[in-house]
């Protein structure tokens, strides 16, 4: 089912919150308190919210629910793109993503950069070219 968000940092938090209940990928840091919570969190505790859930089959094991052709199937519609988060280090991501509509794939460093080529891609698919900056090429 589609997850739906309002904004970037709403996709962040859906995005960081998926990879915690998927405990993949692993992040390098976690959260930690210096004090009590209000909310009854305890020092050094980080409680994962879990609104997905996922099919398992016979061998404990995640079951794919699309085919890769189902996903690449779908499209947004200001941009598509595929975003694969390999690591959680340095409190940040580090992946690759594909801009389907182009079929562009760029390695990115961090969330904000990750952010930059998804925001430089719909400035470009709108017709606006005010970076100097080609990260897509």
């Amino acid at each position: 089912d589609p997850v739906y968000f309002d904004d970037g940092a709403g996709l962040l938090k859906k995005l960081e919150n998926l990879f915690d209940v998927l405990n993949f990928p692993q992040p390098a840091t976690s959260e930690r308190y210096f004090e009590s919570q209000s909310n009854g969190k305890k020092h050094g505790t980080h409680k994962v919210e879990r609104p997905y859930e996922f099919r398992k089959n016979r061998n404990s094991e995640r079951e794919k629910v699309m085919s890769d052709n189902d996903i690449l199937g779908k499209h947004g519609d200001a941009g598509t793109f595929i975003v694969r988060v390999q690591q959680r280090q340095n409190s940040s991501w580090q992946g690759r993503i594909t801009w389907v509509d182009e079929d562009k794939t760029v390695y990115f460093r961090s969330v904000f950069e990750m952010m930059k080529l998804i925001d430089e891609a719909l400035n470009t698919a709108c017709g606006e070219t005010d970076n100097k900056e080609a990260t897509w090429q």
